[in-house]
């Protein structure tokens, strides 16, 4: 798996790949089919030379046996030999000389006898033979059993013989032997052809080869002649066993087999050949193949280097080009002097990071504009509403009491109008707290002082840069509707730092990582190393009747729409996500011992101001 994931991980390496198979694979296998071809059709051709000289020395076989069978016939029908028989003369020049001129052609590889009863009394043989054969069993009793019809009877000289002890006593009593008989005119004579191996040898010489073999098999597949180097004992062994096991008789034979049965004498005739090519010559041709298959495999390296070099260094340059696009670099283009495929490809990804980089640049100049419009028109919402309340207080004091307090709002005003027309978006959390202070001065006064204001902030968050305008909202809120009615109001800031919220939890861009907070590049000059790793929690608590499960459920939604009846809510919300991303803004819950808690969440960040 490890090497196929580094080849797939490289345009080139596949190539090469490719490329060594494509060079290497096609002449191994097409070397491969050749010698097999080349061995399949040899062996084809040798099958049919096969064939022909199994043909051929099965046709000797049965010309042998047919001239025995005809040789038979005649002595049992001579008159001569039957009148001997008949008066019972063992020494008959006119019998002799009948059985000679019958079997004359046969002699040559056949001994031929007459037989009365179980005795022996006329041969062509030279008396080695057996003088008596048994009547109750073997040829003799076949040849009486058939009827006048010629019997075969293959096997051993020592086996056919009556007299056992005449036949051990013999040179050839374990000689294999085919004895072919036939009944003398219904009478206890019989003519007897033996054809022993010098008989075959003689008939089947040079129709076969050395490195061949021949076998000549009974009905009990027991070999009754065997020659060539291939017929030994172990394959004649291996025949009969397979056969007696219910096995193909050839099952698990390495070289050509052939048989063929000899008419209808009960004999099988076994050739045996080598194969047209030895399991060596084989080998060696294979070895051959291989040794030119893995010698094209350097070639082919470099064959397959240069290709796919040539063709994989478009790709790479287009591939180092996207991935430099992908990392931020809007400026990447791709130099391919090609009029192909590549080169129009390349052509397009220069043309598409270009537009890119103008659709980009455009979207974020009109997203900046759009974002400062909307901020201006959600602060200029904050001060109309409220002004048009401090000033109505100012009047009717002025009227009523023409009192000191008088000058006291209006400087506590005037500083509120200074700070809500300045283009600054971002001030320090200490100015923020200054216009809070500022204001609750106002609503003390305008309310009878029936709440207090405290402020705990420690000293290090006072730098801290956050959005104008997004404390006042929450703490008109508090006292407006939550301290109405309240007697001995309380509404308290506070504030402090939080761990930066996990990935999975904050508002993270495609890359996966937390978005960082969208200041404008004229407002805020980062310190330190930029990005900020704590956020600032701001708390606005209050002591009044506390906020409704409704809004506090609007609030986590964070739903605009719902919260178009609660402009100061909606206003901090949407500029607190749209500067910081959507995992911050404002958060409510009701207090254990009475009223509301408001928290606005933002990064922690200190900063200087630019003026």
């Amino acid at each position: 798996m490890k090497i196929r994931s580094y080849i797939q991980k490289s345009y080139k390496r596949q190539l090469q790949l490719y490329f060594i198979a494509s060079s290497v694979i096609p002449i191994a296998v097409s070397g491969f089919l050749l010698v097999g071809l080349f061995r399949y059709q040899a062996q084809k051709d040798l099958s049919r030379q096969d064939l022909h000289r199994q043909d051929q020395i099965a046709s000797i076989l049965s010309d042998a046996f047919a001239l025995s069978e005809n040789g038979i016939r005649e002595v049992a029908e001579d008159p001569d030999i039957a009148a001997a028989l008949m008066s019972g003369k063992v020494q008959s020049h006119n019998v002799y000389a009948a059985l000679y001129r019958k079997t004359g052609e046969l002699r040559d590889f056949a001994t031929a006898d007459i037989y009365s009863g179980g005795k022996r009394i006329y041969s062509t043989g030279s008396g080695t033979e057996s003088r008596t054969l048994p009547t109750d069993f073997g040829i003799l009793a076949k040849a009486r059993e058939s009827r006048g019809k010629v019997v075969y009877r293959a096997g051993y000289a020592g086996d056919l013989a009556a007299d056992s002890s005449l036949s051990i006593a013999s040179n050839s009593s374990r000689e294999p032997c085919i004895q072919i008989a036939g009944q003398i005119q219904e009478n206890e004579g019989y003519a007897v052809v033996t054809i022993r191996k010098a008989g075959l040898d003689l008939l089947l010489q040079g129709s076969y080869g050395a490195d061949e073999g021949i076998l000549v098999m009974n009905r009990f597949w027991e070999p009754v002649y065997s020659a060539g180097a291939l017929a030994d004992r172990d394959a004649a062994a291996r025949f009969r066993g397979n056969l007696l096991s219910g096995q193909p008789v050839r099952q698990d034979y390495p070289d050509n087999f052939y048989s063929v049965p000899i008419g209808a004498t009960g004999l099988t005739l076994v050739y045996l050949t080598a194969p047209a090519l030895s399991a060596g010559i084989f080998h060696s041709l294979l070895n051959v193949v291989l040794f030119f298959s893995v010698l094209m495999v350097p070639l082919g390296l470099l064959f397959a280097n240069y290709m796919s070099r040539y063709l994989s260094r478009p790709i790479a340059e287009l591939g180092a080009a996207m991935r430099s696009f992908r990392h931020g670099n809007m400026n990447a283009q791709v130099h391919m002097d090609r009029d192909d495929e590549l080169g129009l490809l390349a052509e397009g990804f220069n043309k598409t990071t270009v537009r890119l980089r103008e659709n980009i640049e455009e979207q974020i100049r009109q997203q900046k504009q759009l974002n400062e419009t909307k901020i201006r028109m959600l602060q200029a919402q904050l001060n109309p509403h409220f002004l048009y309340n401090t000033l109505d207080t100012i009047k009717w004091v002025g009227i009523d009491h023409r009192v000191p307090e008088v000058a006291r709002l209006s400087q506590n005003l005037a500083v509120l109008l200074r700070q809500s027309i300045s283009n600054r978006q971002f001030i320090t959390l200490s100015e923020e707290l200054d216009m809070v202070e500022n204001y609750c001065n106002i609503q003390e006064f305008r309310f009878g002082y029936s709440f207090s204001y405290e402020c705990e902030v420690p000293e290090d968050l006072m730098r801290c840069i956050v959005p104008k305008l997004i404390l006042q909202p929450v703490v008109e809120n508090a006292i407006i509707h939550g301290l109405e009615g309240v007697d001995d109001g309380l509404v308290k800031v506070s504030a402090a730092r939080k761990p930066r919220r996990c990935a999975d939890n904050a508002d993270i861009d495609r890359a996966g990582a937390p978005r960082e907070p969208r200041y404008g590049a004229d407002e805020v000059d980062i310190d330190g190393a930029g990005a900020p790793q704590e956020d600032l929690e701001i708390i606005v608590v209050d002591n009044g009747h506390g906020i409704s499960d409704e809004m506090i459920d609007i609030l986590a939604r964070h739903d605009a729409g719902q919260l178009s009846g609660h402009l100061g809510f909606r206003n901090v919300d949407t500029i607190l996500r749209m500067f910081y991303g959507d995992s911050y803004g404002i958060h409510a819950s009701r207090r254990k011992e009475g009223g509301t808690q408001v928290s606005l969440l933002l990064p922690a960040t200190c900063a200087m101001i630019k003026e």
